[in-house]
């Protein structure tokens, strides 16, 4: 093969590798979802303690215009400590904290990129284990744990984190917990919910839970990102 040949195909082979990692990693765009919020109850499948704890306002986020996700957030939050600054604020929630209800009307995937299987769960608070297997998994190290209902029927029941794993691991394709990315916000803002573009490749719905310091006093809004797409890096 003559050297301006060898020069050529070279060059094929590495517009052809360079073709194939743009097709393998879509382009995420955040025009393609939409969120809105209208007045609904929460589900009856949720259990009546849980059920009162949320609030009577469902946020609906649709990919395409097709409907994705189904949200009641909590109507408030007792948080474990004072909240230094709002993108600090996660770190003030409690583990295993109920945070809300979601119902996933499509099979989806999570961010360990497993299945989410069509249904309604219950939303805990979670952290990324600190046991030297995730370290640089994720960005973040907060988690929405999504627990199917029937298991988690009684607000105080799961307290614990190996009764979080326990309990969301019943129904997801392995042993691992089903979740969702939380991204801590700069800003306690209220003005969601919104589709942001928290990192690259990812997107996610601001949301905000009105909250309470240890002594009951209020401590104004928690605001983060949930991600909607975009996975850890394993």
């Amino acid at each position: 093969m003559s050297v301006s040949n060898l020069i050529n195909h070279s060059l094929l082979r590495i517009l052809s590798i360079v073709l194939l990692a743009t097709f393998a990693s879509p382009i995420l765009n955040a025009s393609d979802y939409e969120v809105t919020l209208s007045d609904k109850a929460p589900p009856a499948g949720l259990g009546e303690s849980i059920q009162d704890e949320l609030a009577h306002k469902a946020i609906l986020v649709l990919h395409k215009g097709k409907p994705m996700y189904e949200v009641w957030l909590r109507k408030s939050l007792l948080l474990k400590t004072t909240v230094s600054s709002p993108n600090r604020a996660l770190n003030a929630i409690a583990q295993t904290t109920l945070l809300g209800a979601i119902r996933i009307t499509n099979d989806e995937r999570d961010y360990r990129d497993d299945e989410l299987y069509e249904g309604l769960y219950t939303i805990r608070f979670g952290l990324r284990p600190e046991d030297g297997n995730h370290l640089g998994t994720s960005e973040h190290l907060f988690f929405a744990v999504l627990i199917d209902s029937k298991y988690d029927q009684e607000l105080g029941k799961i307290v614990k984190s190996k009764q979080l794993v326990k309990a969301s691991s019943k129904t997801s394709a392995n042993d691992h917990p089903m979740i969702l990315s939380l991204f801590p916000v700069a800003s306690s803002s209220p003005t969601v919910p919104t589709v942001h573009e928290p990192a690259h490749q990812h997107q996610a719905v601001r949301l905000s839970l009105p909250a309470k310091n240890p002594d009951g006093s209020d401590a104004g809004s928690v605001v983060f990102d949930l991600v909607i797409e975009g996975m850890a890096d394993f």
